[in-house]
């Protein structure tokens, strides 16, 4: 069957190079029947209709994400712990030559061998040394105890920070540690463990088992951000190494492959706190097959640069989801029911609006979901307290009054988006510098300390540092926010009709009565109270926003849902 889908699509004209599936059990039987054995799958077979050409098979990379978090949350100790092997590969983003004339294919080439060990740096020495292969930092020594990564740490952490409106792991939340069977097929919860505030959230710690945890979290997400890469400009967006497409053989992320392939081999030697059979073969599989493959494309195929993050199953599985939607959300479709979906679907692809940027753009949607902005940005906040409901006419004097304790780092790096978010919509110099300040963040006679070692191990220099007026800006939101949603006035907060323009325009109060005395005007005639007025709304959106989160009800999703389902028909 799939020998002959593949001969249908290259009579229509394309040529098959990969062939991509999620890692079941089925599929993977397929996969090796295929290709005559498990043993010969990193060589692919010759392509049926055009011979100098092969057929590579790899499982889905996304899948593969998922699996590792299932693995890790199916572990039998109470603390749910991976115990993995040290050093871990680790990409350091130096330059140097990483080809090897007895390992790299000749562009001709039909046969794909497995990665050899040769090229591996010298796990078992007995001596400690320092080796430094093409970016990639290793220091072996047998006296390094092996890591041990544990979901009870991350649970700690969310624990630590659950009712904190400013938070350094943001992505972590109680369905990202305690998914139900449907919420572990969603990708953006298990993106919420393997994510670099996460990492560097435990890092600023001193517990030592946090520091397990976040090494061994930063190796999955190095190879991760490798095989997901989608967009040629994605690296330089990010301004991330290991985001940008591969352009030649001489990549330093070839030889973390190799090294991540090494390190997955000498892990599957333990049996207790490891990976299971099925996901260390997909794992173990699709390293070594994406290796070849991107060498291949390079060699072979000549082409300017590679994503293996095309190699992935979305677009089918976003195609099969739309004929599920059109058959009444059935899951199980039928063919005539596919048939019936696809004319559906080309019906809708004719009408459709061409952009000289986007190309065509189908029309999805038939409403007018656009909003209207008639209105500046300061008119928006031209509410006044005066105005407001009289049971908030004292929040913006009593958050003057207290001095609220919150992480600082977390606001400063918040501050930092704010500024980026609101600055890059400014044309004028003068504006920008009241929201930017130096790289070094020099602050003099500050309320609170600012420290910017946070920012310092998330920024990748695209990050702007905030200056102390939108630091002070923030922290006023931040302690309205607080006032708001105490025992005196939470209740009537959350009855008000528009929470946020409630928050603005008592921030706003506060920040011009304490920070913001004089309302200068710019050469441009945007005064700084219209300035920071599109601040204060970020602010309010960021903290609002963290707040629904801790208020959702936590537990099984059909408790949840019956949870919100009681409390909606009580009021």
């Amino acid at each position: 069957m799939i020998i002959k889908a593949i001969e249908v699509i290259q009579l229509c004209g394309f040529v098959v190079v990969v062939v991509a599936s999620d890692n079941n059990q089925i599929n993977a039987k397929a996969f090796e029947e295929l290709c005559g054995g498990e043993g010969n799958m990193l060589g692919g077979i010759p392509n049926p209709n055009f011979p100098q050409y092969r057929i590579f098979f790899i499982f889905d990379t996304v899948h593969i994400l998922k699996c590792i978090r299932n693995n890790w949350l199916n572990q039998k100790d109470s603390a749910q712990t991976f115990v993995f092997p040290r050093p871990v590969p680790t990409y350091s983003g130096k330059s140097s030559s990483v080809a090897n004339s007895s390992y790299l294919m000749p562009p001709n080439s039909v046969h794909f061998s497995c990665l050899s060990t040769d090229n591996y740096p010298n796990f078992d020495s007995r001596a400690s040394t320092v080796s430094e292969l093409s970016g990639i930092v290793f220091v072996s020594s047998t006296n390094l105890q092996p890591g041990r990564a544990s979901v009870g740490r991350l649970k700690v952490q969310y624990n630590s920070e659950r009712q904190a409106l400013l938070k350094e792991a943001p992505g972590l939340k109680h369905k990202v540690l305690n998914p139900s069977s449907l919420e572990r097929q969603n990708v953006s919860l298990v993106l919420g463990i393997f994510n670099d505030k996460t990492v560097e959230a435990l890092l600023s710690t001193s517990d030592h088992g946090a520091k397990d945890t976040a090494e061994f979290i930063r190796v999955i997400i190095s190879w991760w951000k490798i095989m997901n890469i989608k967009s040629s400009n994605k690296g330089v967006r990010l301004r991330d190494d290991l985001s940008l497409p591969f352009c030649d053989v001489d990549d330093d992320r070839l030889r973390f492959l190799q090294e991540f392939v090494h390190w997955l081999e000498i892990w599957n030697r333990d049996k207790v706190g490891c990976l299971t059979k099925p996901t260390f073969r997909a794992l173990l599989h699709s390293t070594k097959t994406m290796h070849n493959l991107i060498i291949y494309a390079k060699n072979s195929l000549h082409l300017d640069y590679f994503l293996p993050g095309k190699v992935q199953t979305d677009n089918l599985e976003r195609r099969f989801g739309l004929y599920r939607q059109l058959c009444g959300a059935n899951y199980h479709v039928s063919v005539a029911q596919v048939l019936e979906a696809e004319k559906k679907l080309r019906v809708s692809s004719l009408f459709s609006i061409r952009s000289a940027k986007h190309g065509i753009i189908n029309i999805r949607q038939v409403f007018d979901g656009y909003p209207d902005q008639t209105h500046d940005i300061g008119s928006s906040l031209s509410l006044q307290v005066n105005h407001l409901v009289r049971d908030f006419e004292a929040v913006a004097s009593e958050s003057i009054d207290i001095a609220f304790s919150c992480d600082e780092r977390c606001l400063v790096y918040i501050a930092g988006y704010v500024a980026f978010k609101c600055a890059h919509k400014l044309s004028c110099v003068e504006c920008k510098s009241v929201l930017l300040s130096d790289r070094d963040l020099t602050i003099e006679s500050c309320d609170i300390e600012v420290d910017v070692s946070y920012i310092d191990e998330l920024s990748r220099g695209g990050l702007k540092y905030p200056s102390y007026l939108l630091v002070m800006c923030g922290y006023r939101v931040y302690c309205v926010v607080q006032v708001l949603l105490s025992k005196k006035y939470e209740e009537l907060f959350l009855k008000h009709s528009n929470q946020r323009m409630l928050v603005c325009a008592l921030s706003k109060e506060s920040f011009e009565s304490v920070e913001l005395t004089t309302d200068e005007a710019c050469s441009c005639s945007l005064s700084r109270s219209t300035l920071f007025s599109s601040c204060i709304r970020v602010f309010a959106n960021i903290l609002l926003n963290n707040y629904t989160k801790v208020t959702q009800v936590a537990g099984p999703s059909r408790k949840r849902k019956l949870k919100a389902i009681s409390d909606a028909s009580s009021k």
